[in-house]
């Protein structure tokens, strides 16, 4: 056994990595595979090697603390082998019910939840609505089985918070669900540990953010050749972070509005019937997936179907929708680009593009072309997305007539489809 002595500072981070601070103050108590036992006082200046031992232990302290939550234990096993091994992330606990991550959150301290949705007790839903509760509540990435309505209760689930989801791959063996799972899950938890990190100090010393958002209106990067009547169709492209943010938008637009919008959510089979199931619950106007040969119609809303590709075709006033098995674009099915390309063909310059939250790039090429025609595209600010990948991505190329904070996006839509102009 050996003994540490550190100052208050140091007492957060070594606590957390010998996962049992007894006591605050001077000194901290910690048991480090149940072989470290505190000893001394107050007097650090007999300590300079036993703060470099220290100094040695939080440097390897894992920043970033992952609690497991399913029912199944199978499925706990399989999720933590996935995790496990990545040197940014340690697993700290697992839990086979909602109740009992409740009671573990406050001693654990996860940054990120993989929640099931399905559970006894309490189920995933019942969990994120104490979360919201919540101060400093952890990230929560869902893991849900493919069915509809898995489906379904996923769709709310986003809506009450949650980061983003996983469907749960099925295999013949934990080693091979782990292997699949793995590539998919790591990103997004990497993701949301991301879009939880502290902002950058302010030069006075405040967590603001040390820049600040462009205004809403940001003429200078309008091109020349922007269309001047008002758009006759609003195309949105979003990813992660989305459920929540369209269940922002749709619902503030009013029964009458004047033009349709198409939707592509990065969203695998199944979710997508959910999401705009629920959207159409929450709106005035028609919300649905879309389907083969529907008519596209102003005050309505068409949602690409997960796993296949969507584009607007001629056939009436405002064309038709076209859902085809064409390759993933860019690594995405439905992808953004995809459906904003087959959009000049049919109106023009008369495109509202909306880029909103999300992990990527999908959006930006397309965004090119619209603004050659003369569409006009916003993007949403990076304060209000969850991720700033995809509107960050079209900002950065110069695209966005427009940066608009989510909640001001539904009177900045409603007021470009009537022909009005911001101030």
């Amino acid at each position: 056994m050996f003994a540490v002595v550190c100052s208050q500072p140091r007492i957060s981070r070594l606590g957390t990595f010998f996962g049992d601070a007894v006591r605050q103050g001077e000194c901290t108590t910690g048991y480090f595979d149940r072989r470290v036992l505190w000893l001394g006082g107050s007097n650090s200046s007999k300590c300079t090697k036993i703060d470099q031992l220290i100094a040695f232990f939080v440097e390897r302290v894992p920043l970033n603390r992952i609690l497991v939550v399913d029912d199944s234990l199978l499925y706990r096993k399989i999720v933590r082998d996935a995790l496990s091994g990545d040197p940014d992330l340690e697993v700290i606990g697992m839990a086979a019910d909602g109740a009992a991550c409740l009671q573990k959150i406050p001693v654990l301290r996860p940054d990120v939840i993989t929640l099931d949705i399905e559970m006894p007790i309490l189920d995933g839903l019942g969990v994120l609505r104490a979360l919201r509760a919540t101060e400093d509540a952890p990230g929560v990435v869902l893991l849900s089985s493919c069915s509809s309505i898995n489906a379904s209760l996923t769709a709310t689930a986003l809506r009450l918070g949650a980061f983003d989801f996983i469907v749960k791959p099925s295999a013949d063996s934990a080693t091979a669900g782990a292997a699949k799972l793995k590539s998919k899950l790591l990103p997004v938890i990497k993701c949301c540990l991301e879009s939880r990190r502290v902002p950058a100090l302010h030069p006075d010393g405040s967590t603001q953010p040390a820049t600040l958002t462009p205004p809403a209106r940001h003429l200078e990067t309008s091109p020349a050749n922007r269309e001047t009547l008002p758009p006759r169709i609003v195309a949105i492209g979003t990813s992660t972070g989305g459920p929540k943010a369209l269940a922002s938008i749709l619902p503030k637009l009013p029964a009458d509005f004047p033009t349709p919008l198409v939707i592509v959510q990065h969203m695998p089979a199944y979710f997508t019937r959910s999401l705009a199931e629920e959207l159409d619950g929450l709106s005035n106007i028609r919300v649905v997936e879309a389907e083969n040969g529907m008519a596209v119609t102003p005050g309505w809303a068409y949602v690409a179907p997960g796993g296949r590709q969507m584009k607007i075709v001629a056939g009436g006033a405002y064309g038709q929708v076209r859902i085809t098995d064409d390759a993933p674009v860019g690594n995405c099915r439905p992808a953004v680009d995809y459906l904003f390309d087959s959009l000049p063909g049919i109106f023009g310059g008369q495109i509202l593009a909306v880029v909103m939250t999300g992990m990527g790039c999908d959006g930006t090429a397309s965004c090119k072309t619209l603004s050659s025609y003369g569409a006009t595209v916003i993007a949403q600010d990076e304060q209000s997305s969850t991720v700033f990948g995809m509107p960050g991505q079209v900002v950065a190329a110069g695209l966005a007539n427009d940066i608009c904070p989510l909640e001001k996006l539904p009177s900045l839509i409603v007021s470009y489809c009537r022909g009005g102009q911001m101030a």
